[in-house]
């Protein structure tokens, strides 16, 4: 009895003064080793001790007998102590010394003045302290916060018990954040190493009892330090509880700012994340946050290459988002003063051109003053000042020469070409990458696998001058960083077939040969409903290609094509087992052959909405459709600013915008108004001036106000300005179509491929074509009475019987394709492909009677 209570006594006596003894210990003999021996010896010596000291109270005092871990715990947290705890410090240490401290001493921009060197090493280590918990509380408090963040720091709370190694489990994204807060600065202040070694010290023996599985009752110092009960309840699996106590040495923050939390009447229960098939492992858990989760299965498909490649992406995104997206996102704030500054830009850029000096561009100092001397241009006015400047070289349009020419379809017959600067290429790239990070922000694992782009020819020709003409986007994805080439699986080459069939076939076979495709990008939503097309009609033939490293029309490709695509048609016996597997159950879908897509980015608006819903159908379900913003040949107008909204953010810092009221516009009225006179859910018409050479340029497209970004208005794409009929005064829009038939199919539960509505001006009335079978009498009007509903003036005359009853008529199958085909071959871009759905009938060129039903 005598002897229990003895053991009683000791133990209670250890939980009360085994932290602060061993602490007080280890920094005493620190401070003694340091007048006797090196700086390292006094640093780790006394860790090691405070270590063995740890490790023997765990065995014979520990807070729970169920957290001894196992030998296979006690290996893999090992490896973190040793790589991210011991080894990644010092790698960054010396990089950041080699590549910052030491270029900023070398200019003579000293940092050690502001830190109080003169102060005792003491208080210099409690204000080391203080400042680095202040940062370090709130990085933490974030990563519990933020999804993106969370990703990373998740690693750490995926262990279900604790015991004192398992400290230094963090990613090496995680720890490297934590090392620019708390270790970073003080290496800049200059800090001495005294004073950095002390802290090292408080540091690790703080650390080890916090994560340690050893009875503890430490009272007042709840209220002072991070303490081991502070921190189990951290450590929680209720995300209640967890999301407290952030503090990493001291919890004083925590008690500043609410988040601390010790309850007196409980012990916590069960540790870890909700998860319970996070992947445990050391290499596992490292690939982890650049997938959507969690799953082992999908962990495995990352190499290690990737791993890293996805990491320096990862780096790349955080430098997009401080020195690309924050400068636009501060312009939102001000865009009538950020539009003006533009302009003057522009108009000093410009002012010695010939263009420039017809319209007095240096006597321009005011909107209003560009509105008075320049009058609003279409192509054709300025297609004598391009083809001068390419037949002289001379600045008749731009200052300096083309890089090159975006080559697009023209109102007249002959194509545009439209100059392409190396101002305008780096905005674009720039703008490319701003709109990567705002995907990343919102889909990163869609940037963890492979990537299947779809673009444009880089180069398609060269003129007489030399200047190419062709695809910005192709040139942007040939010459897009390093580090994303290994990501795409289709060569930029492969965009250089003409062949329409042969180069979707292709870009398919590529494409089918990877199983972790986790982004697909591309203009049209046609483009993917094309590739299930093939899928459904080659599949069986593509698995055979794939299992012996083959293409069955391969012989039809250009020598040198071939020649560069040897290493990459490699056989898969492996993956052609898996598809053919899934081919003898069903038929393949996309869903299917990439179950980890998680982004597809397309156009979403326009005449393209009306095909999202059969694209869906064969998408993964977890897959996200992100608009691509409104991009035409001539500029990139917007970027997207998350998946949920229909609009996006002008780019305010490379082209000027002008607007004017849809209805004002058609009834002759021309009031221009800047982005700030915008009204939400308003329609305009949209000009705009570029630092490539369009000036006040009518673009002919209409826009609606979805938002507003700050003080800056969303767009969205709405129809092309010709997407408008009227036979007896209706005024019938694209969208309003649109509309009406989504309504229809919406009741009728069905989608269709694909439909054009025509405006028969012989016969005062409607016809609408449709790849479908419910072109009847029943659906026309149903059809007739939507568009009615929607367009008092179209219900007037329907009313009145000036406009006769709207028709159907049936399409065969893949007539939208061959639709595709025909305007792709009649000279529209492929990348730009929009179709006008509502057209006039005797305007409409392709022979649509021609692609009846019988």
């Amino acid at each position: 009895m005598v002897q229990a209570s003895r053991m009683r006594d000791w133990r209670n006596s250890l939980a009360l003064g085994a932290y602060p003894g061993i602490l007080v210990l280890a920094i005493s003999w620190h401070l003694y080793l340091v007048d006797a021996h090196s700086l390292m010896v006094a640093t780790y010596l006394p860790v090691f001790w405070g270590v063995l000291a740890v490790t023997l109270l765990e065995i014979f005092t520990p807070e729970r007998q169920e957290w001894h871990p196992t030998r296979a715990e006690v290996g893999n947290d090992a490896t973190y102590m040793v790589v991210i705890q011991l080894l990644l410090p010092r790698l960054l240490a010396f990089a950041c010394v080699v590549m910052l401290v030491e270029p900023l001493h070398a200019h003579g921009w000293i940092t050690e003045g502001y830190w109080p060197h003169d102060w005792p090493v003491a208080t210099q280590v409690i204000l080391m302290l203080l400042v680095a918990d202040f940062f370090r509380y709130w990085l933490h408090r974030f990563a519990h916060e933020y999804a993106f963040l969370w990703r990373f720091h998740a690693v750490h709370h995926s262990v279900p018990k604790l015991y004192w190694l398992n400290v230094g489990r963090f990613h090496y994204v995680d720890k490297s954040l934590q090392f620019l807060l708390d270790a970073f600065p003080f290496l800049l202040l200059g800090v001495n190493e005294q004073v950095l070694a002390l802290y090292f010290v408080f540091y690790s023996i703080n650390g080890f009892f916090q994560h340690s599985n050893i009875r503890l009752r430490l009272g007042i110092l709840n209220y002072v330090i991070s303490t081991a009960e502070l921190h189990r309840w951290h450590h929680s699996r209720v995300s209640k509880e967890s999301n407290t106590n952030y503090g990493n040495n001291i919890i004083l923050w925590d008690t500043l700012f609410g988040t601390r939390f010790l309850p007196k009447d409980r012990k916590v229960e069960a540790l870890g994340l909700q998860n319970i098939h996070y992947p445990y492992s050391f290499l596992a858990q490292l690939k982890t946050p650049y997938i959507d989760g969690i799953n082992q299965r999908e962990t495995a498909l990352l190499g290690y290459g990737e791993i890293l490649r996805n990491g320096l992406i990862w780096i790349g995104m955080i430098y997009s988002r401080i020195r690309l997206w924050r400068p636009l996102d501060k312009a939102s704030r001000h865009p009538r003063a950020s539009q003006l500054a533009l302009l003057n830009t522009i108009m000093v850029e410009y002012r010695a051109t010939r263009f420039g000096r017809e319209h007095h561009f240096g006597e321009i100092h005011s909107h209003r003053d560009y509105v008075d001397h320049v009058p609003v241009q279409t192509y054709e006015d300025l297609r004598p000042y391009i083809q001068a400047q390419q037949e002289t070289g001379k600045p008749e349009l731009t200052p300096v020469p083309p890089s090159m020419y975006a080559l697009t379809s023209g109102t007249t017959g002959q194509p545009k070409l439209l100059p392409v600067l190396e101002v305008t290429l780096r905005q674009q790239r720039r703008n490319q990458r701003i709109f990567s990070y705002l995907q990343y922000r919102h889909t990163p694992e869609a940037f963890a696998g492979k990537m299947l782009g779809i673009m444009g020819a880089p180069v398609e020709g060269y003129l007489d001058n030399g200047i190419p003409y062709g695809s910005v986007s192709g040139l942007l994805y040939l010459n897009m960083p390093g580090i994303m080439h290994g990501k795409y699986v289709v060569p930029p080459e492969v965009f250089d077939v003409h062949d329409y069939e042969l180069k979707y076939l292709l870009i398919l076979r590529l494409a089918m040969a990877e199983q972790n495709i986790t982004y697909m990008g591309g203009a049209n939503p046609s483009t993917f409903l094309r590739l299930q097309s093939l899928i459904t009609g080659y599949g069986s033939q593509l698995v055979d290609d794939i299992r012996n490293g083959d293409f069955f029309r391969v012989r039809e490709l250009d020598k040198t094509l071939q020649d560069g695509l040897k290493t990459t048609l490699q056989a898969r016996p492996a993956r052609a087992d898996a598809l053919q597997a899934m081919l003898s159950r069903q038929p393949l879908r996309i869903a299917d052959i990439w179950p980890y897509l998680r982004l597809l980015s397309t156009w979403t608006g326009g005449s393209c909405g009306a095909l999202l819903g059969q694209l869906r159908e064969v998408l993964p379900a977890r897959t996200r459709i992100m608009d691509l913003g409104y991009i035409a040949s001539e500029f990139r107008g917007t970027i997207p600013v998350s998946d949920t909204h229909a609009g996006g953010i002008p780019l305010l810092t490379d082209n000027f915008y002008e607007f004017v009221r849809k209805e004002d516009w058609e009834s002759g009225q021309r009031v221009f108004l800047l982005l700030d006179q915008l009204e939400a859910g308003q329609d305009y018409y949209i000009f705009i001036t570029t630092r490539s050479g369009l000036f006040r340029y009518q673009m002919d497209d209409i826009v609606r106000v979805t938002d507003w970004y700050h003080k800056t208005p969303l767009l969205c794409f709405i129809q092309k300005g010709a997407g408008i009929t009227s036979i007896t005064g209706e005024k019938l829009y694209e969208n309003q179509v649109l509309t009406a038939m989504q309504a229809v199919c919406g009741e009728w539960k069905r989608e269709i491929p694909f439909f054009l509505l025509l405006a028969d001006r012989d016969n005062a009335g409607y016809e609408v074509y449709l790849e479908s079978d419910m072109a009847n009498v029943t659906f026309a009007k149903r059809l007739d009475q939507k568009l009615a509903d929607i367009n008092l003036e179209y219900e007037a005359k329907r009313d009145s019987g000036r406009l006769g009853a709207l028709k159907a008529f049936a399409l065969k199958p893949a007539t939208g394709e061959a639709y595709k085909q025909y305007l792709i071959q009649a000279g529209q871009r492929e990348g730009q492909y929009k179709p006008v759905l509502l057209q006039y009938k005797d305007e409409l060129a392709f022979p649509i009677k021609d692609y009846l039903e019988s």
